[in-house]
Formats: structure tokens, sequence, C-alpha cells
């Protein structure tokens, strides 16, 4: 007695692999296999590496093209490519996914039509109207914002896209075919115009409720002289490096869920990042979207378009802004600071005194700042890995500019005032980036799955430091945007960062984080072995109030149900609004990883800090 648990097993699914805890995604690498294992392309393909859902005893020479076509016949080849135009989205090739219509290459691409029936109409246009589509999205994708082969296939097999037809001449054949079904079928109208408009506009999708009925794509459930309008195997006949087997098309479930996913995420992202050109608002959008990367993998076209939207190597914000915008809005919003204001004073110093150049020099670090800004933005758009490395090696470059920032904001503040322009503006504003960046090289790790369980409990204790300094960073910016509206509040600034956490120094270790846990190089190791006792001392600190017992035992539970979640839970739960409390949670979870943890002897040595290797770590006080 069998039952089928299908359902079951896509919904425990948290992506793309199911796994155990503790697997390392890196030895996946030797299992993938996408191209064809028969590499004689042009013999016919064997039945059984096809999709049984997909094997009929057609081939593509049996294609025999009625006069007309029913609503079920037509609806059923309009849905059919509707999952392969998705399955393409998502990053299978061409040839394997809308090039397997027998019909599309036979009629569509030659420009006849087998009758003048108003089913052969909707046909002929609705398929060129989703190659058209194709043919825009491909031509985005080929701007390099994300990775050919990887994020998305480019490989066309030889046949022409469809770039020498206008859109507006598709819109007014679509419009026109729709009216005639209205006339001869006004019973079969509403289905045929729900995928009409779906083709002029991916939007109307959203509206149609006739598409919730969608059919469902695999050729077994075909009307029975309709599979031979499909032939999966097609690629075959291509030209391609890569012979590639043939694609087995989701359920009409997935394929509706997929594209409401494209329209209300991927597609509202762009929408969002467009409707405003305030640079933390693009990031916060940027950092949710990262997050859930995993759960929600967004469409490569979606990323492409998002880089190209936000910043095209010259303009921002949609062509509407200048590449100085990025540094002169994060500067006013994180600040108060007008640039403008600021570089028009700089303009008027320089003619003073021309020897100093201040304004010049300042011109330049805004523009220098808005690049590096716009390539944080391009890496936020990548998949997750990409993400981690290049935030991690941008660590240095950042380092540099808030150290140049130091400089260039003291001899702005000694030209202008310390009303107009704060000394600390420049270096607050690129620490902001840095931090934030370091959060997510850090935090990448466990999206990944790259720390072993044993390291997991020093990330997250570094994970929670980061998290600290960030907070830190963002009440000082806070002090720092009120105190030339209120410069009474000097004394209650200096008070209240007698007590605050020290910034972010320049710990060499922390640079490329990924060295400490998946490397095997012997320099790493040593580095990382010193900051491993150093968490280790750390652990051991006793907790001398008997208050603290209470919290503790708590804490340890916390833990051993942490332990049994996904490695990436805890690290979203970071990121939720109330960051600031979840902190306070890790740290006290991290505190209570000592239970599993080596036990070493507490000495008198151990309750002092030494603040020579990373003297950024805040310690709570014991005294």
């Amino acid at each position: 007695m069998y039952q089928d648990e299908t359902e079951a097993f896509w919904e425990a699914c948290s992506g793309n692999v199911v796994k155990q805890d503790g697997f390392p995604l890196h030895r996946l690498m030797n299992a993938l296999e996408v191209m064809d294992p028969n590499m004689d392309g042009g013999m016919p393909y064997p039945l059984e590496l096809i999709a049984r859902d997909d094997r009929t005893p057609y081939t593509a020479h049996s294609l025999i093209v009625s006069d007309s076509l029913s609503v079920q016949e037509l609806c059923f080849v309009l849905d059919r490519m509707l999952a392969c135009e998705l399955e393409w989205m998502r990053g299978a090739s061409l040839g394997q996914t809308l090039y397997t219509c027998v019909y599309y290459h036979d009629y569509v691409m030659l420009g006849i039509k087998p009758s003048a029936h108003w089913s052969h109409e909707v046909l002929h246009m609705c398929l060129l109207a989703m190659a058209k589509t194709c043919a825009l999205q491909w031509h985005e994708l080929m701007r390099q914002n994300v990775v050919d082969a990887e994020d998305f296939s480019g490989d066309t097999g030889g046949v022409a896209l469809s770039d020498g037809v206008v859109v507006s001449d598709i819109v007014e054949r679509l419009d026109a075919a729709l009216q005639e079904v209205e006339l001869v079928a006004p019973l079969d109208a509403p289905s045929v115009a729900a995928r009409i408009a779906k083709c002029k506009s991916i939007t109307a999708m959203s509206v149609g409720e006739h598409i919730l009925q969608l059919q469902e794509a695999a050729l077994s459930t075909a009307p029975l002289r309709m599979q031979a309008y499909f032939d999966v195997t097609l690629s075959r006949k291509f030209s391609s490096s890569i012979p590639l087997r043939p694609l087995p098309l989701p359920s009409a479930k997935r394929v509706l869920q997929g594209w409401l996913s494209v329209l209300t995420n991927d597609m509202g992202l762009v929408l969002a990042v467009l409707s405003d050109d305030s640079v933390l608002l693009w990031i916060t959008l940027l950092q949710e979207a990262a997050l859930t990367f995993h759960a929600q993998h967004p469409i490569s076209f979606a990323r492409s378009l998002l880089q190209t939207c936000m910043n095209n190597g010259v303009t921002v914000a949609g062509v509407t802004r200048d590449l100085e915008h990025l540094a002169a809005s994060a500067v006013e919003e994180l600040t108060q600071v007008s640039m403008q204001n600021v570089l028009a004073r700089l303009e008027w110093h320089d003619a003073h005194e021309p020897s100093n150049a201040i304004g010049r020099k300042t011109l330049e670090f805004v523009r220098r700042m808005s690049g590096m800004i716009a390539q944080m933005l391009f890496v936020f758009a990548q998949n997750r890995g990409r993400q981690k490395r290049r935030f991690a090696k941008a660590y240095s470059v950042w380092a540099d500019l808030v150290d140049d920032g130091t400089r260039l904001g003291t001899a702005v503040e000694a030209a202008i005032g310390a009303q107009e322009f704060p000394a600390d503006t420049f270096q607050y504003v690129a620490q902001f980036f840095l931090v934030l960046q370091m959060v997510h090289a850090v935090g990448a790790g466990f999206d990944l799955d790259l720390y072993a369980e044993k390291e997991r409990g020093c990330m997250y204790w570094i994970l929670a430091q980061l998290y600290g300094e960030q907070e830190a960073l963002c009440v000082r910016l806070l002090f720092l945007t009120k105190f030339p509206l209120c410069p009474d509040a000097e004394a209650q600034a200096e008070s209240t960062f007698a007590r605050r956490l020290k910034f972010l120094k320049r710990p060499a270790w922390c640079a490329p984080p990924k060295l400490h846990t998946v490397t095997g190089v012997k320099d790493d190791k040593y580095l990382f072995s010193t900051l491993w006792l150093e968490w280790k001392r750390y652990a051991a600190i006793p907790l001398l109030l008997a208050e603290c017992q209470t919290w503790l035992e708590h804490s340890a539970d916390t833990f051993a149900t942490a332990r049994m979640l996904q490695p990436r839970d805890p690290w979203t739960a970071l990121c939720a609004d109330k960051c600031i409390a979840q902190d306070a949670a890790v740290e006290q979870v991290c505190q209570a990883t000592r239970a599993f943890l080596d036990q070493y002897p507490t000495d008198g040595r151990t309750m002092q800090w030494n603040a020579s290797n990373a003297p950024w770590f805040w310690i709570p006080s014991l005294s």
C-alpha cells in the first residue's frame, strides 16, 4: 500500500536541495549533471530518459494541423507555453522550454498560418508575443549584470530571436484577434481574453480570474491531437555546444504560484526601487530580498533589471539622477548634512584659498564613495554566495575610505565650520556601509551552511557583536544629526557615548571571514586559532551576579531548541524588525554555548580582556 507524499516532500524543502543538517553544499558540485548523457545529438532520444508525463507516441514529423482548434486545445498550448516561459525565466535554456513547440518553428517563425480561423490567429500572435517577451529579457540579461550559464542560460540554439517584430504591432493584432473571438465565440472569450491579456502585459495576469483555471502542462494530459504540437527532444537538432536533456515542466499549481511570485515579489521589488530615489530605502529593500533569496529565488531578469534601474554606470534611479546622488543621498539621510550646500561653500572657499583645493578633494571623495555604493548595490542583487565573497573582499577598500573620510572631514570642518559640517560626517557614513557589509558577509555563511556545528556558536557571537557595532553607530549618527539643531545636547551626547561600544577597527582576520571556516591554509589556521582561544576565554568568564543564573538556564534551553532549527533561522531572526531585543537574546544564547564547549579552567588572568587582537569587541563589565 503506497501513499503519494509528493506535496509533503516539497513543503518540507527549504530550498532546491533536500539534505541533512550539516551537509556542506559544496559537495553537491560532484553530483551536478545538466547535459544530455547521450551526446549523439542527431539520434532519436531514448524514451526511458524522457519524463513519464511527456512520453507520447508522436514525433515532430507527425504534426498535422487542423483548420480550427477548440478552446480547450488552444488553451492547452498556451498554458504549456506559459509553463515553458516560466522555466526559461528560472534559468533553463530556450531549447528546453519555448523552442520545444513544433508549431512555433513550422508556422510562427515562417510567418504563415495554416488556416484563417480565429484560433490560429490567436495562437500565432500569442506565441509571437511570448517569443518577443523572451527576446526583450534576453537583451537585458546580456548586460552581464548576472552571470550566463550560472544565473540564466543565454543559449539560443542558433535560432534567431524575434528582434524584428515591433511590440506595438503585436498588441494591435492581439486586440483585433480578441475582438473576433468575442464576436464568433462569446462563451469562450473570457478564457481566451485572460491569456491574451497576459501576452500583452504580464501584470494583467494578476486580475485575470480565468488564468486560475490553468491546465496541466504535461503532454500526457493534452488533447490527443495536441500532443504533436510539442517535441521535448527538439533541442537535439539545434546548434548547441552541450545537448541538454529534456526538461520536465512543473504542475499547473506550481506554474501559477511561480507567476504570482514573479509578479508580487520579483517585479514588485523593481517597482518599489523605481518609486523612490532614497539610497537607504533601496538598501532596506535589497537586504530583505537578500535574506529571502534561498526561499524565493528571484528570476535573473528581475535582478538584472534591478541593477540597470539603480545604476547603469553613468546615472542612477532610472536615469533620473547622476552617479554622485548615491553618496549625497546617503550623507543627507544619515546626517542631515546637505552635500549641495557643502560643495557650494567649499567652491567659494577654494576661490579665496586655491592652494588648499578642499572643494575639489571633497568632490573626488563623493564620487569615489558613490562608485563604491553603486558596487555595493550591485552585489546585493547577486546570489548569496557572491554576496559573501564580494562583501568580504570589499572590507579593506571601505576601511581605507573610512580613514580618508576622517582626514578629509577634519579639513572640511576647518574650512566651513562645525555647524555646517561636523568632522565625523564622512567617517560615520562610510563606517555605516562597512559594518552593513560585514554583517552580511558573516551572516551569509549561515544561509550557505558553511559553518560547522561547533563553529556556529562563535560565528553567532561575532554576528551579535557586529550588530552591536551597527546599533552604536546608528545611535551616534542620531546624535550627529541632532547636534546642529540642538547644540545644548552636547553634554547629553558626551554622557551617552562615554558608555557606548567602541567603533569598528580593522582586525586583519575580519577581511575574509570565510577563511576561518572552510579553508585549510596554515597561515589562516594560526590566525583563527588565536581568535578561537579568545572566544574560549570569553565563554569561560564566570557570571558573578546571582541573578544571571536564571537567564543562563533559560538561554541554555533556548540554545538547545535553536540547534534543532535550520542554520539560517536564527540569522533571519536577527534581521527582524525588533533586532535590538533579538541581539540581547542571541548574546545570552552565545554565552550558554560554554555548556558544550571544552571546559577551560578559570583563573584571574581570564577576568581581564586583552584588546590587542579585537579591540572593537565589547565585554560586559565584571565590576
